[in-house]
């Protein structure tokens, strides 16, 4: 549709149109059960907008999001009119409406997403949550040396910031960030409970972080198992015993728990990003952040209590002398279709 003549859309600009993916009119909010599987082929135009010299008719679907997603990724000039081919745009705007439920979040630039990005991929020592951001870096790092050298299908889900992007962007064919909310550098807006593509789509799935916040955290697995090639992998990052960083979580997660969640994939590795005595620590200087109430406190005990307190915990997981993790803050898990 995209591809003919646009001519058409002037005549049209007032007459409901039908989606050509979800058999709903432009405006309707769609039922997710309505929703159709989609190819990979359906998310991979925003990192291809095309620049069009004649200006297209002014409908919000097509000029807040296909404008946005290719000016935002840097492919046009702010001064030029663009937009993404097929479905993606129609993708983009009705999984938006059908998924978002109103929520909205503070407006963040790109370059604020890929500084956050960052500071989890490598972390401060001032951080408070250091050593699991750390050892969790190393663990996807030492992963990723695993897969093929290139070609890769990838799908981030909670792909807000992105922070494992970079190490896996040289292998990868196609990377895809899918999210709850859309932000510059998510390309699908959608739920991992309710995945939009085809089966056997993808080969590796990234989730760090959003485990938690899953009401049916086996759903979301079986849907992962579901878009993974035969012999694909998904790395994940949950929280154990860490505190909760938002209303919306739901779970921590126990190496008995995750591999019950995770029982339709052949192979499951679970490694503790912490051992209990990195815990402990991490522990205490999450809740001395929480505790810390003004803002000149918490940049003292950054600059002072974080890192000291960082250093012995790093210490003591360097020397190893437990493996106990009873207490551990964070889980990676590799698991393989």
């Amino acid at each position: 549709m995209w591809a003919g003549d646009f001519s058409r859309f002037a005549g049209e600009a007032n007459r409901p149109q039908q989606n050509p993916i979800f058999g709903a009119r432009r405006g309707e909010r769609v039922p997710p059960r309505t929703l159709q599987r989609l190819p990979i082929e359906a998310v991979k135009d925003p990192f291809r907008a095309e620049t069009v010299s004649k200006r297209l008719p002014s409908h919000h679907f097509r000029d807040a999001c296909a404008t946005r997603s290719a000016k935002l990724l840097g492919y046009t000039k702010p001064s030029t009119r663009t937009r993404s081919f097929g479905i993606e745009v129609w993708t983009f705007k009705i999984g938006r409406r059908s998924y978002r439920k109103g929520r909205m979040e503070k407006s963040q630039t790109k370059e604020e997403l890929v500084r956050l990005g960052n500071e989890r991929l490598f972390p401060s020592i001032t951080n408070p949550h250091y050593l699991v951001l750390r050892r969790r870096a190393q663990i996807i790092r030492k992963w990723i040396k695993q897969l093929p050298d290139k070609d890769q299908n990838v799908l981030d889900i909670g792909g807000r910031y992105q922070p494992y992007r970079p190490l896996i962007q040289s292998r990868a064919k196609q990377y895809v960030a899918l999210d709850v909310l859309s932000t510059p550098l998510v390309d699908v807006v959608g739920r991992g409970e309710q995945l939009p593509f085809s089966p056997d789509t993808f080969d590796l799935v990234i989730a760090t972080g959003v485990f938690e916040c899953f009401p049916e955290p086996r759903k979301a697995a079986e849907q992962i198992h579901d878009v993974l090639k035969q012999g694909g992998v998904l790395f994940l990052s949950v929280g154990a015993v860490c505190p909760r960083f938002n209303d919306d979580e739901h779970w921590r997660y126990m190496p008995a728990g995750l591999r019950s969640a995770l029982s339709m994939f052949s192979h499951v590795e679970i490694v503790p990003e912490v051992f209990s005595l990195g815990g402990f620590c991490r522990i205490v200087n999450a809740s001395l952040n929480i505790f810390a109430r003004y803002g000149f406190v918490r940049r003292a005990l950054s600059l002072i209590v974080f890192p000291i307190i960082n250093l012995v915990g790093l210490g003591l997981e360097e020397m190893a002398l437990t493996s106990n993790d009873q207490i551990a803050g964070n889980y990676s898990v590799l698991a393989r279709k």
